[in-house]
């Protein structure tokens, strides 16, 4: 749900600056998902942080390249779309915030569900926006 929400975020935080969609990492305007700057398993404290998420491409940047985070020859990478994104000094900031955040954090079921019925309220709330 999480990763759902933060797809139709990003869509809509495109929609209202007038701009085409496009992956974080390389750039492409297609086949989008949820991405992580830092991986769910190594930085659970922050796995739904809006900080940690922007839209990337989903079959190439975020599963080939698993994020895509310095790019290749090819794509700009997590770090420089984000400063292209969001200038040099809030890229900075973010990247710093997400490296830091290194504390495990362990949800019981009852968290998580209620996160999950905010996530999917949002949703429905976002799809009413961008329909």
């Amino acid at each position: 749900s999480f990763n759902k929400m933060r797809v139709l975020e990003e869509l809509l935080w495109f929609k209202e600056r007038g701009l085409q969609p496009e992956c974080i990492s390389c750039g492409k305007k297609h086949d989008f998902c949820c991405g992580h700057l830092k991986s769910r398993g190594a930085y659970s404290a922050i796995r739904y942080d809006r900080r940690n998420t922007f839209l990337q491409c989903n079959a190439y940047c975020n599963r080939q390249l698993s994020a895509n985070i310095d790019g290749t020859k090819h794509s700009r990478g997590y770090k420089a779309g984000l400063a292209e994104r969001f200038g040099a000094e809030q890229a900075k900031e973010i990247i710093e915030y997400c490296e830091a955040q290194t504390q495990t954090v362990k949800y019981e079921w009852q968290e998580l569900e209620e996160m999950r019925k905010g996530f999917n309220a949002e949703i429905r709330r976002l799809q009413k926006i961008l329909d």
